[in-house]
């Protein structure tokens, strides 16, 4: 994990804050949630997902269209979209296969990406050859 001062997304600093906070001891789960009585919980794979389900159905999205898969292949998109080197994206995810470029959602920007490049490609050769001639 690489320490990244400053960025609201920094990983080593998400995970101090989390481990200095309440927590359900030094062999406990990492990620508790509070229960209606206020005790710690550890917060399952189930729950978060559950829990996601019904926030999804607020600004009306099918909650049946989401699982805790759903994370992996939005960060695989998110990191393709900022074109993070395939590698690192199979690293982080830990997937032993080139599967998850399957997961990558190219979005209409991506898509064109390669046919702009390969046509200004074409059209500074022509425009070399022609300077050549």
């Amino acid at each position: 994990m690489r320490h990244v001062p400053g960025s609201p997304i920094c990983p080593v600093t998400s995970l101090r804050r989390v481990m200095e906070g309440p927590g359900l001891g030094e062999d406990g789960p990492l990620f508790c949630i509070e229960d209606a009585k206020g005790r710690l919980k550890p917060l399952t794979h189930s729950f978060f997902v559950s829990t996601f389900r019904k926030l999804a159905e607020r600004p009306g999205l099918d909650p049946k269209a989401y699982s805790g898969h759903s994370f992996r292949r939005g960060g695989a998109t998110a990191a393709s979209g900022l074109a993070v080197a395939d590698h690192l994206i199979q690293a982080h995810g830990d997937w032993a296969s080139d599967c998850y470029k399957l997961y990558c959602d190219l979005g209409r920007e991506q898509q064109l990406l390669l046919p702009s490049a390969m046509a200004e490609g074409a059209a500074a050769t022509t425009a070399a050859h022609r300077a050549g001639r």
